[in-house]
């Protein structure tokens, strides 16, 4: 490159042009060790990554908002690919800093969270959001992507279910000492805000309605 031949870019101009995040992508893409070229055509393969882990990610969320999403429906190839990804993105970074592998896990993930969303009528509530976190966890917190970034997506539910999960706990405690009223209206409370508690012979379950 050269100011001569005009066959440079600015970082102003590449942000502005791109994006930050198709950007971050690009140099993710490549192990540090490796020489990149810096073209049209690798340029539009990280914006297609970029899109597909936004995309992804967005889906699961809504998902996790929807009134599909259910705590008793378990989808066990999901889970498995959110813990293989996990594993392997660990196993990335710590094999001399390997991004390109760390990213290949996380697109791996958005495949299968796509083939649970696809044509599907009920969600797996904790499969979804484990693969919420670890997008937020490894493509947020890690790489710096924009995942997660939104007011209430993502951690916000993740801090939403546990409070759920403490209500049913003190709920359940209410029962066994026999404070029926009281846990009555734990339960009502919990369906004004749109949440249907089940209550089965493996204790309470719920889902967001």
């Amino acid at each position: 490159m050269s100011s001569s031949l005009g066959n440079f870019l600015t970082v102003d101009d590449a942000l502005e042009e791109y994006g930050v995040d198709v950007i971050r992508t690009f140099y993710l893409s490549t192990a540090y060790r490796s020489e990149q070229t810096f073209g049209e055509a690798e340029m539009q393969e990280a914006a297609e990554r970029w899109d597909r882990l936004e995309r992804a990610y967005d889906a699961a969320v809504a998902a996790c908002d929807s009134t599909d999403a259910y705590a008793t429906v378990a989808d066990e190839a999901l889970r498995d690919a959110v813990a293989g990804s996990r594993e392997s993105f660990r196993e990335a970074m710590d094999d001399d800093f390997n991004v390109r592998e760390a990213m290949a896990a996380l697109l791996t993930l958005t495949t299968a969270v796509n083939r649970h969303l696809d044509g599907r009528d009920e969600f797996d509530y904790r499969g979804l959001r484990e693969a919420v976190e670890t997008f937020e966890e490894f493509g947020g917190e890690v790489f710096g992507l924009s995942v997660g970034s939104d007011a209430g997506s993502g951690g916000t539910a993740t801090v939403a279910e546990e409070l759920v999960e403490l209500v049913l706990d003190v709920r359940e405690a209410d029962r066994e000492a026999g404070n029926y009223d009281r846990a009555d209206d734990l339960r009502d409370g919990l369906t004004a805000l749109g949440i249907e508690v089940q209550d089965g012979d493996d204790g309470p379950t719920y889902r967001v309605e």
